[in-house]
């Protein structure tokens, strides 16, 4: 169902018309990809979400929630680029060649106000909102980079339908000027508890999986106290607990245990808003930015062997809310 130089659109025709259909009954059929000691234990279509646990050898359990909004807002980014990717390649080809590549533009932006069209008599496909916005960045791609393209096609509906998306995405950043440069830490849902309970979580990780000094402990309860912070600021505390080289998947396995599984911090539905936040908090044991925690996240939720040493320190961490909901 891929995009291909011949069809760079290839892949939203199908999946605008039937693929997304199949693509969200997918969704919430259980992976044979998963491993033997993992289990699909909700499947909730109204709220479009699926959570699974992974049983540990030593009877602990993980529990893991993935939203169908976040999955289709990610495959529809990267089959934008894609898309994007097949059209420069096919320009360029045609350049080399001396042909005129403005016919085949042209012909794009036909296809692409087409798709428009689908998505506008789909009711599931005006569900979200990354379905329509997917068409209208290849559409700004096109006619950003080849602005003589459009020269009497500017009432085309795409093209018009794509100006003002970005108008108003760029009025929504005005609008949110003050907070155009922040972001919103993590804060824990019971808030009379909020001190205690960095001041508890910190007790169990220090020199385990966080550096062990002052510093630490006040970026900790800044990490958690739900403020929207300037991202030139970032809290830089040490993750120093690893699997093999990599920081990042103890990282997210420990936050989705308090996020998920036991449920005391708020919960973020964006794995790009999660992700973001813990490359703002944390950072390597050397004191480097972590980079690419999104994908680690996606591989995470499907890899679920966690080493003894960290499952120990699930454990504790159980432990400190022994009666929060499961």
């Amino acid at each position: 169902m891929e995009s291909t130089i011949k069809k760079p659109l290839k892949f939203f025709f199908r999946f605008f018309k039937k693929g997304y259909l199949i693509h969200w009954n997918n969704f919430f059929k259980e992976d044979p990809r998963l491993e033997p000691d993992i289990k699909v234990v909700e499947i909730n279509k109204k709220k479009e979400y699926v959570t699974t646990v992974a049983f540990h050898n030593n009877g602990e359990e993980s529990v893991y929630t993935a939203y169908y909004k976040d999955v289709i807002t990610s495959t529809l980014e990267e089959e934008s680029k894609k898309s994007i990717h097949v059209l420069k390649a096919n320009i360029k080809e045609l350049s080399k060649e001396g042909k005129n590549f403005s016919y085949y533009l042209e012909a794009i932006l036909g296809e692409l106000n087409e798709l428009r069209g689908i998505i506008l008599n789909t009711q599931f496909l005006l569900k979200y909102d990354s379905f329509i916005e997917s068409i209208y960045k290849i559409t700004l791609f096109i006619i950003t980079e080849y602005p003589l393209i459009i020269i009497g096609k500017e009432k085309l509906p795409v093209i018009k339908a794509a100006k003002k998306f970005e108008k108003d995405q760029a009025k929504n950043k005005d609008h949110k000027s003050e907070d155009i440069n922040k972001i919103k830490v993590f804060s824990w849902k019971d808030k009379t508890e909020g001190v205690s309970n960095t001041e508890k979580l910190y007790g169990v990780i220090k020199g385990i999986a966080v550096e062990e000094d002052n510093n630490t402990l006040k970026s900790l309860k800044i990490a958690f106290s739900g403020k929207a912070l300037p991202l030139d600021a970032p809290l830089k505390i040490k993750w120093i607990f690893k699997k093999g080289e990599n920081t990042k998947p103890p990282l997210i396995r420990i936050f989705n245990l308090l996020m998920n599984e036991l449920k005391v911090i708020g919960h973020i539905d964006s794995v790009k808003t999660y992700t973001d936040t813990l490359e703002f908090i944390f950072v390597d044991e050397l004191g480097n930015k972590l980079q690419h925690t999104k994908n680690s996240y996606y591989e995470v939720i499907r890899t679920k062997k966690i080493p003894t040493k960290e499952q120990e320190l699930h454990k504790k961490i159980r432990n400190l809310f022994p009666d929060t909901e499961t």
